[in-house]
């Protein structure tokens, strides 16, 4: 596993968050890196669980630079990972802390009606599949949560193809995990004749109903040591042509993959 794709994605989620301060995605927060974290093993909530929740809101802290999971409340919200209340005057958009702080609201708005994939079709079975066997990573303060699949072809070390399909969202206290949205990477590693990597990324951003969002498509230039020594990046609207080829075939490939039974 390679660090650029976490590292590129949440820089991209840090300056959105900041510059727009609205809507649902986490701009890029490619499930890379996350490998080397412990796998916990399958948390998929009772359906019973869902009605207890009113409604959770991912926001963020443009202090530290990490997002929390927290549940609104008269006064101010609590945080969905330890219960824990904050008072905060909420303004539409966001919370002002009574520090002066304002958190954007990032995610959370959309796709909380249930745990279970409100898509259909191809998407729908990606999504089942992702949720049914995928890796889970923890909320770890600065990444949220997340299941995802990865289909690594080739050697680590060498010339590959890394694909990552990742659902993210939240878990409550209870260690349910509540799916928000999706991100595809997709990224051709190969050595250049100076010792260096060249990476060629594609990035989609999709709602849980499997509407794009947005893409970013970007070739890196990294030292094998982890240094970023160049980066150009694209951004394009979700139905621009060359993000629709690439994610329809991303599409199809994670429809047909036959992922590990955990």
């Amino acid at each position: 596993m390679k660090k650029i794709s976490i590292l590129f994605v949440f820089s991209v989620f840090q300056a959105a968050a900041l510059a727009a301060q609205t809507g649902p995605a986490f701009s890029q927060l490619g499930a890379m890196s996350l490998a080397a974290k412990s796998d916990i093993g399958l948390m998929l909530p009772d359906a019973s669980a869902v009605p207890r929740i009113k409604k959770i809101l991912i926001i963020f802290d443009t202090q530290t630079g990490r997002s929390h999971a927290v549940t609104p409340v008269s006064g101010g919200f609590i945080y969905a990972s330890n219960g824990q209340f904050v008072p905060a005057v909420y303004n539409g958009s966001g919370y002002i802390l009574q520090t002066g702080q304002y958190w954007p609201i990032v995610g959370g708005q959309r796709g909380m009606r249930g745990v279970n994939p409100p898509a259909e079709g191809r998407w729908g079975a990606i999504l089942k599949k992702t949720l049914a066997y995928g890796i889970f990573t923890e909320d770890d303060g600065e990444i949220p949560a997340s299941r995802y699949l990865q289909d690594i072809a080739g050697p680590n070390d060498g010339s590959h193809k890394a694909d990552y399909f990742s659902v993210w969202g939240y878990t409550n206290m209870e260690g349910a995990f509540f799916p928000d949205f999706v991100t595809m990477v997709s990224e051709n590693w190969e050595v250049t004749p100076d010792g260096n990597w060249r990476i060629d990324q594609w990035l989609h951003w999709v709602g849980l109903d499997g509407v794009a969002q947005k893409a970013t498509h970007a070739v890196i230039t990294e030292a094998m040591k982890g240094q970023i020594l160049d980066m150009q990046t694209e951004t394009l609207a979700g139905g621009d042509p060359r993000a629709v080829e690439n994610r329809n075939g991303l599409i199809e490939k994670w429809y047909l993959y036959s992922p590990v039974k955990r």
